[in-house]
C-alpha cells in the first residue's frame, strides 16, 4: 500500500540479492516500485524478481529479461574490402621485429 511506511523492498538477480550501484538503481516511492538498469548488456539477461514484505506478510513477482547484443560499431555501409581489411587488421597477430646486427 502507498502509506505503509513498515514495507521493504527487495530485488533479485538469478536469486541473488541486487545492491544499488551506478548503473543500477532502484525507486521504491508512493506505492511505485522500479528498476532501473542503464546501459544493459548481454550479462544483465536473467530473472529478476521483486520481492515486498511487510506485518501482513510478502508478495513477489518474477520476470525474465532477454538480451539481444549489436556490434558497437554499424558496418553495414562499410564497403566491403574495407571491411575485410579492418577485420584482419584488428585479429592480426603483432610480430616483434628481428634485426641481425652485424658488428665491424
Amino acid at each position: 500500500p502507498q502509506s505503509d511506511i513498515t514495507m521493504k523492498i527487495e530485488w533479485y538477480f538469478n536469486g541473488k540479492v541486487i545492491m544499488t550501484a551506478n548503473r543500477i538503481q532502484t525507486y521504491h516511492d508512493f506505492g511505485y516500485v522500479a528498476l532501473d538498469i542503464l546501459s544493459v548488456r548481454a550479462e544483465d539477461a536473467g530473472t529478476y524478481t521483486v520481492v515486498a514484505r511487510n506485518a501482513l506478510g510478502e508478495a513477489q513477482l518474477s520476470a525474465s529479461m532477454v538480451v539481444e547484443t549489436r556490434a558497437s560499431i554499424d558496418t553495414s555501409s562499410m564497403h566491403h574490402g574495407s571491411y575485410e581489411k579492418t577485420q584482419r587488421l584488428e585479429t592480426g597477430k603483432f610480430v616483434e621485429p628481428h634485426y641481425d646486427i652485424e658488428e665491424i
